[in-house]
């Protein structure tokens, strides 16, 4: 399995996770608040996590 979960943008990390890996991360350039703010706002959750953590195992 490979996954990883970064508050920053997904694009170089592709390389490390290939195509049948999973990244949950902020897409995105300017926001700028507490982490906690910003994953809430942008979905990263524990949840998402896991969920992209199974359906990499399951793949």
């Amino acid at each position: 399995m490979t996954g990883c979960e970064v508050s920053a943008h997904s694009q170089s990390w592709h390389r490390w996770v290939g195509d049948t890996g999973a990244i949950v991360s902020i897409d995105t350039s300017g926001a700028s608040a507490p982490a906690p703010v910003l994953f809430k706002e942008y979905g990263i959750t524990a949840e998402r996590v896991e969920e992209a953590a199974r359906r990499v195992l399951h793949a």
